[in-house]
């Protein structure tokens, strides 16, 4: 490696000297303002007379090939290109008399040596194959200027700010002739990556893709980056639009569970490769082939052979983007190659991406954190084939899989799901034009594009009982008015779909029905139909819509089910009873009188529930009915041959009031917690006794077993009550 320093025309000099992009370097890419202020720094040399102003590095390697000297730009390229076109503006600007200099010859000078090879008869500068067309028109009419190109726009910025700027040309090109260079000119053994890396940190930041094919290609013999950039890295760029984004996505493919930092992606591969030390050419066909792919997940277009499938597939596709599920976009790589490898049906495939969309959704609904989305989706395959290795039944092995998450990765089952659904703020969150879509359509031939009609704005999410009441709207729905739209103004029940939105806006509900042309009996909305057919709309009407909505959200949004188990899938007969149990608990929770489950907190072997008793005790002013109570829970305990005992757990709830955090001390006063610890979560301040379960017990004596444990919970609550002198509704 040998470095110089040297004025950015000296390097530009020499009558057989061109200067090469190389295939690998990104397209011209300086905006305005980048030339803007090159343009600014060179008038302050020419003002100020300044002897010297450093532009920075050029980096190259030279080839000989006889006829000319190749320097190939391995950095500096930016500043090479942008200087050239100044140079560019100041020969046309003089040859078309918009400029003047006292040398009559700079014109043909700054042609002969800076930008046209004289000996091998073409312009030195070779621009990236993009770029190179419109490069090449500058240096003809103007007609045929290509103005999308950044090189276009860019010298045309220089052909105004010449004149304009109010100094003479020969000055500017005296200012020209103080740009000093670092000139790092490379030898054969030299690393050219690591010197590229090393420099990468002037200039206009290179996105992480960008480095990635500096990566893949500068290692290649030039006659090899050619042909290797346009067989496979033009088209990968073409399929991907965000080469950054997708091999992030190729890494989790590749690696599992790792999953790469989108500014720690280029890092990431470099480890990746390295470690594996793949063909250059075998990396980009197997990159090109995901590309291919990934592509489809952008354009929705599964390019199924069954049209039928395709459409229903395609359609799956775009709900999935809508819900912004590129987080599982790995996983569904990985089943659109085993579809393409013919190892799992087109028809599969459709399942397993509906089951994506209801895991999804169904978790957004329980508030699940969308965090643990990434993690899931990565691990997902691997875990698939871990069962046995193949492929076989891997529509079963999904659904199996997904099922057994737990927590944080759980899938909501029925119960957690429509509690949630029942009580969620619809219309402020993300996806309620989704949500309204499904009901519409889902399971219709002939379905409406709702979709396009949302986004076009001609349909709307519309409040039944609106946002503000008016009289009317008070007087019909009674003496509890505002209790009635506080709790159900914004959930399901009360919203739907309508292109009228502003005209019907407060209207009472007879007029919203009746409207000519506009009501919900004359729209096209055939979710609106059963809405038309009620007389009034008040609490119980909301009530019937509301558990009509959730009886069909349960099949929309299914939760799937699958005969298939592990070969090892109960490794002890306790465990294997605990299992049973657990399905056992879950009935029982349905069924008992005062028991109301805590959806989401389920684990393996723990349900959760909350009573009416306790809550009268230890209220939650945020849900008044109760059923979000988070200041305390019942937890069933169900662990492999220990039997099944119920504990009563208090929560710290910091939001929670003085008077019931007051509450809350004076029950530890009367039934202290073991562990006493300053910064407690949680604290357990009774148990009802264990209930031995073995594998010959039936349902119904389990049953019994749990009906008489909660007999103690009532017990303890009404002796709590009495203790704390509350009335509480036992």
């Amino acid at each position: 490696m040998k470095g110089s320093e040297t004025t950015i025309l000296d390097y530009l000099e020499g009558s057989k000297n061109r200067y090469i992009i190389p295939a690998y370097q990104r397209n011209y890419s300086w905006t305005e303002e980048n030339c803007r202020q090159l343009f600014d720094d060179i008038r302050q040399v020419a003002e100020n007379h300044r002897q010297i102003h450093f532009l920075g590095s050029v980096v190259s390697q030279v080839e000989g090939n006889g006829a000319a000297t190749e320097y190939h730009i391995i950095d500096g390229q930016q500043r090479l290109t942008t200087v050239t076109l100044l140079l560019l503006a100041i020969r046309n600007l003089l040859r078309q008399g918009k400029a003047y200099s006292e040398d009559k010859s700079l014109a043909d000078d700054i042609h002969e040596i800076y930008l046209f090879a004289k000996k091998i008869k073409e312009i030195k500068l070779v621009p990236v194959k993009n770029d190179r067309a419109a490069f090449r028109k500058l240096f003809g009419n103007e007609e045929d200027f290509d103005r999308s190109s950044a090189l276009t726009r860019n010298y045309e910025f220089f052909c105004k700010a010449i004149p304009g700027s109010g100094i003479p040309v020969d000055r500017l090109y005296e200012a020209l002739t103080k740009l000093e260079v670092i000139s790092i000119t490379l030898g054969r053994d030299d690393n050219a990556q690591l010197i590229f890396e090393s420099l990468n940190s002037t200039g206009l930041a290179l996105a992480e893709g960008d480095k990635i094919r500096n990566y893949v290609l500068m290692s290649c013999k030039p006659e090899e980056q050619t042909k290797f950039y346009e067989d496979y890295w033009l088209k990968i760029e073409e399929f991907t639009c965000d080469v950054s984004a997708f091999v992030r996505c190729w890494l989790i493919v590749m690696q599992s569970k790792k999953i790469p930092k989108i500014d720690r992606v280029y890092q990431e591969f470099k480890a990746y490769v390295t470690n594996g030390k793949p063909d250059t050419e075998q990396l980009l066909r197997e990159l090109m082939a995901y590309a291919r792919l990934y592509k489809k997940l952008l354009d929705c277009k599964s390019d199924f052979s069954d049209a039928k499938l395709e459409e229903q597939t395609d359609a799956c596709l775009r709900r999935l983007a809508r819900l912004e599920t590129s987080a599982a976009w790995p996983f569904q790589l990985e089943v659109l190659r085993l579809v393409r490898d013919g190892k799992v049906s087109e028809a599969d495939a459709l399942k397993i991406f509906l089951t994506i969309e209801s895991y999804v959704f169904r978790r957004y609904i329980c508030d699940a954190p969308a965090a643990s989305l990434k993690f899931v989706f990565a691990a997902l395959n691997r875990e698939i084939l871990c069962y046995d290795g193949t492929a076989n039944d891997y529509l079963a092995k999904f659904i199996c899989t997904l099922r057994s998450k737990q927590w944080n990765a759980r899938f909501p089952d029925d119960d957690e799901f429509r509690w949630a659904f029942e009580y969620k703020d619809i219309f402020h969150g993300n996806n309620s034009g989704y949500i309204f879509e499904r009901f519409e359509n889902c399971g219709e031939k002939a379905p409406n594009d709702i979709f396009s009609l949302l986004d076009g704005q001609k349909l709307t999410v519309e409040h039944i009982m609106p946002q503000t009441l008016s009289r009317e709207w008070r007087e019909e729905l009674g003496a509890n008015a505002e209790e009635i739209h506080r709790e159900w103004c914004h959930r399901l029940a009360n919203l739907t779909l309508t292109a009228y939105n502003s005209e019907l806006s407060n209207k009472t509900f007879r007029e919203k029905r009746d409207a000519p042309r506009i009501g919900y009996k004359a729209g096209g909305i055939r979710l609106n139909a059963a809405i038309a057919a009620c007389n009034v709309w008040g609490e119980a009407e909301l009530r019937e819509r509301n558990a009509a909505l959730l009886d069909r959200a349960v099949k929309i949004w299914e939760l799937p089910t699958t005969d298939f188990k592990p070969a090892v899938y109960a490794t002890t007969e306790r465990e294997a009873t605990a299992e049973r149990t657990v399905e056992i608990l879950r009935d029982w929770m349905r069924q008992a009188k005062g028991v109301m489950a805590r959806p989401g907190w389920d684990g393996k072997y723990y349900r959760y529930f909350i009573t009416a008793g306790m809550s009268a005790i230890l209220p939650d002013p945020k849900t008044p009915d109760g059923s979000r109570n988070t200041n305390y829970v019942y937890e069933i305990v169900n662990k492999p041959g220990r039997g099944v005992y119920i504990k009563f757990v208090v929560m710290r709830d910091e939001s929670a009031s003085g008077e019931l955090r007051e509450r809350r001390e004076r029950i530890n006063e009367l039934y202290p917690a073991k562990r006493q610890k300053p910064g407690w979560v949680c604290r357990t301040h009774f148990k009802a006794s264990r209930l031995a379960v073995g594998a010959e017990q039936s349902k119904e004596e389990i049953f019994a077993g749990l009906d008489a444990l909660f007999a103690e919970i009532r017990s303890f609550e009404a002796e709590l009550a009495q203790k704390l002198g509350i009335n509480a509704a036992l």
